[in-house]
């Protein structure tokens, strides 16, 4: 009998987790820039403008959670210094059990 592959599923509390976050639009931006253009260029405008589809359905959704990871990956545009405070809002409603959908931040 062969063995069960794990799978590593990250819990609702990793989403939370704002020690690292990333600038996907500045990394988009950067690796198009300096891939030499070509493939890879059109590539990464390719993968920029589907990104750019998810965070808009992920406003249409309004999912607490999907709201966390638009604001780590820097997607959803809100002034310096609030997206942490805005990620720990949503937890907290969140733990509250107050998962209501309000607008995005």
């Amino acid at each position: 009998m062969g063995k069960k592959k794990q799978q590593i599923v990250p819990t609702k509390l990793d989403v939370f987790s704002t020690q690292f976050d990333v600038n996907t639009p500045g990394f988009i931006k950067e690796a198009a820039e300096n891939c030499n253009g070509g493939m890879y260029a059109i590539c990464w405008n390719i993968f920029r403008t589907l990104i750019a589809m998810v965070a808009e359905r992920a406003t249409e959704l309004n999912d607490p959670i999907m709201n966390v990871l638009m604001l780590r990956l820097n997607l959803y545009e809100v002034p310096n210094g609030e997206r942490h405070k805005i990620i720990e809002q949503i937890k907290k409603e969140i733990e509250d059990g107050k998962e209501t959908h309000k607008e995005r931040p």
